[in-house]
């Protein structure tokens, strides 16, 4: 669960007291979250690259292995299959494409004119534009994470339902070859 604040508690906090410390120490606490969610965010890529790999060689095999000659049971099985890795691959390609609302700091950022009356005064600023990334990146992140989660289920049934046809496949050439004298 996110605790969040919006963007005028921020401001209202950053300007409600007195020393340096507390800004410096502010300003090294929001460095490292949205370094952490910087990290997550590459994690969950990685993770979408991966996903995005194998649905699309589930598919390759899928394709590869298509007989009409198949039965009803095996043609549902490749079918589905087929369906869910699919959307393994929408899915994870959705989640590595997703940039709405990615927020990254500007020249206006870094150089407030506002801001420019003190280093004190410089790094308040710089907090709340912090806290702004922070935030969409967050929003970003939690969007893309559940986009992952589904591709990451669709890839699992699609590789079921593969390993399902496998099975029965190799099941039939078993029983002819038992049947066979």
């Amino acid at each position: 669960m996110r605790h969040d604040l919006s963007k005028e508690e921020v401001n209202r906090l950053v300007y409600s007291y007195e020393g340096t410390e507390i800004t410096n120490e502010l300003y090294s606490f929001g460095m490292m979250a949205l370094s952490e969610s910087q990290d997550r965010a590459r994690h969950i890529n990685s993770r979408a690259v991966t996903v995005l790999t194998w649905s699309t060689g589930v598919l390759a095999l899928i394709f590869s292995q298509l007989d009409v000659s198949l039965n009803k049971l095996q043609l549902a099985l490749v079918f589905f299959g087929s369906l869910a890795s699919l959307a393994a691959v929408v899915f994870s390609f959705k989640a590595l494409r997703l940039r709405e609302g990615w927020c990254s700091p500007s020249d206006k950022d870094w150089f407030e004119e506002t801001a420019l009356v003190s280093a004190d005064e410089l790094k308040r600023f710089h907090i709340r534009s912090i806290h702004e990334i922070r935030q969409s990146e967050e929003t970003m992140i939690e969007e893309k994470g559940d986009l992952l989660f589904y591709g990451e289920k669709c890839l699992m049934i699609g590789a079921i339902l593969m390993a399902l046809d496998v099975i029965i496949k190799s099941f039939v050439v078993f029983l002819s070859l038992a049947t066979t004298p």
